[in-house]
């Protein structure tokens, strides 16, 4: 393994994802996003939006955080995988096209250390969009009231965990795909089917419904959208069984382990696609 090379792709793919139009445009919308929601929650209860940072601090209840923060969470993180999808669908594929990833692979480098070096340069540049949203969301919201502050980094956490796994996952289109085009259009789908499809008409209550709340498993394994989501509520101490169908299936089968469970629905989802970029970039030609 290459060290420099790696440190140089990631480097070069650091820098060219944060000037990216599409980086630049996700990341201020999702700062909107989640600094709004928190704040139209304060209005929707009679708070004064300008007075919100001072009568944080005497008069929220000791319950705001979990209370206030699932419904931030149920608005956000359906989004997420846009920020990640798009851009990490094209990363492999648009070297190919441009015939510039069979002249870097020309080089003494391996194609392990340059999946690597795009992956890690990527998922940075990523994750500080991410981190930045929540974070400047936090200041604006809870200014100085730093008790407030825990469950919006266990929120980050969790969208890490599904940024990476969307990352992953695109590479695995880009590997498998010929045309940069056709690669962006399957990670909307893909987006689509975790976000819009798999929810509709509630798949897993109706199925577990007709077969039994073990049949429903499936449904949630294969959502790792909707895990995150029962993941960051969980985190922040919600009730998952009254937020929505999956979150109270999980409950009912797992019990006081749901969160190990969310999480190793998670983890299983990023090693795998991890894993799978990795096995397919390693047979895949270069031109």
């Amino acid at each position: 393994m290459n060290g420099r090379a790696i440190w140089t792709i990631t480097g070069q793919t650091f820098t060219d994802s944060i000037r990216s139009k599409w980086l630049l445009v996700f990341g201020a919308i999702f700062f909107v996003l989640a600094t709004s929601v928190t704040l139209l929650n304060f209005a929707a209860d009679g708070f004064d939006l300008a007075a919100v940072q001072q009568m944080c601090d005497s008069y929220c209840p000791p319950n705001f955080v979990s209370q206030y923060l699932s419904g931030f969470v149920a608005v956000v993180y359906p989004y997420l995988p846009l920020l990640t999808l798009p851009m990490g669908a094209a990363l492999i594929v648009e070297e190919r096209e441009l015939g510039t990833l069979q002249y870097i692979m020309s080089n003494p480098i391996s194609k392990a250390d340059f999946l690597l070096g795009r992956m890690i340069g990527m998922l940075l540049a990523t994750e500080l969009i991410v981190t930045v949203g929540f974070g400047i969301a936090t200041v604006l919201v809870f200014g100085n009231n730093l008790g407030q502050y825990p469950p919006f980094a266990l929120a980050t956490g969790a969208a890490f965990l599904l940024n990476g796994i969307m990352l992953f996952l695109a590479m695995i289109v880009s590997a498998l795909v010929g045309r940069k085009t056709t690669a962006i259009g399957i990670s909307v789908i893909i987006w689509l089917v975790f976000t819009v499809i798999a929810t509709a008409g509630n798949l897993a209550l109706y199925v577990s419904l007709r077969a039994g709340p073990w049949a429903s498993l499936p449904t949630m394994v294969l959502n790792p959208v909707d895990a995150a989501q029962n993941y960051a509520m969980l985190l922040l101490g919600t009730d998952i069984k009254t937020t929505s169908e999956t979150g109270l299936l999980i409950t009912a089968l797992f019990g006081a382990n749901t969160g190990y469970a969310l999480a190793t629905i998670l983890f299983g989802w990023l090693i795998v696609c991890f894993i799978g970029a990795f096995l397919l970039f390693r047979h895949q030609d270069v031109i």
